[in-house]
């Protein structure tokens, strides 16, 4: 398997041959090429990245506790059925942080 650079090269020679790019115009790109093959530094996550990620998955636990909050507040339980609902008693679904 060639190289990229071997294959840019093998891909210049092939328009040099077709007349499409003259000799300086491929040594030109060759150039180019070579100046931006340096290899880009390695990102690496710093610890304000990873508190801020930690933090944002607090806040959303916080969210969701407040969303079953208010729920219980304004709905009294979520245990009972709604006003007029026809379900029986037996239908009910149990509460799970009751004893019954």
């Amino acid at each position: 398997m060639s190289t990229p650079e071997a294959r840019l090269r093998a891909g210049l020679d092939r328009l040099v041959g077709a007349a499409v790019l003259t000799r300086d115009q491929a040594d030109a790109v060759l150039r180019e090429a070579s100046v931006d093959a340096e290899p880009e530094p390695e990102h690496r996550y710093g610890w304000t990245t990873v508190l801020a990620e930690v933090g944002g998955y607090i806040g959303a636990a916080f969210v969701v506790a407040a969303v079953a909050v208010v729920h219980r507040i304004r709905t009294g339980t979520s245990c009972r059925p709604a006003r007029g609902s026809q379900s029986s008693p037996s239908r009910r679904r149990p509460c799970w942080w009751r004893r019954s």
